[in-house]
């Protein structure tokens, strides 16, 4: 059996990857930006504010930072997971191309046997009990 032929299932696993990478990047940078926006507001209102609202809000300042922080090492890692994940498929499919093809081809027979079921109990009426 010819490997190259299983190449575009390892390359979509490495796509999902990059993809799942991707999400995370972008859900990062907004929380980034959500918490940035909330960080200058808060600075500015701390000028204004008496000194019991400005130590919470240098609190809140804290925790705004230590998020951002553990967002951004959680990303980190989720991207070094999928990474992982995706280069074990790829060495999966490389090394055992047959069961790969069959796993595949059960996952996809058993999302549409869901799909199909689904589809079925929504078009039907509900019955009352």
């Amino acid at each position: 059996m010819n490997l190259t032929s299983h190449r575009p299932l390892a390359e979509s696993v490495g796509r999902a990857a990059e993809q799942a990478a991707l999400g995370t990047d972008h859900a990062i940078k907004s929380t980034q930006r959500l918490a940035n926006d909330t960080l200058d507001r808060l600075s500015g209102a701390v000028q204004r504010a008496p000194g019991a609202v400005r130590e919470r809000a240098a609190s809140a300042e804290e925790l705004a930072l230590r998020s951002a922080e553990a967002l951004r090492s959680r990303s980190h890692e989720l991207r070094h997971q999928a990474q992982m994940a995706s280069q074990q498929a790829r060495q999966k499919i490389q090394h055992d191309p047959i069961t790969s093809v069959v796993l595949a081809a059960a996952l996809g027979a058993g999302v549409a046997a869901l799909w199909m079921w689904l589809g079925r109990r929504a078009s039907r009426p509900s019955q009352p009990h």
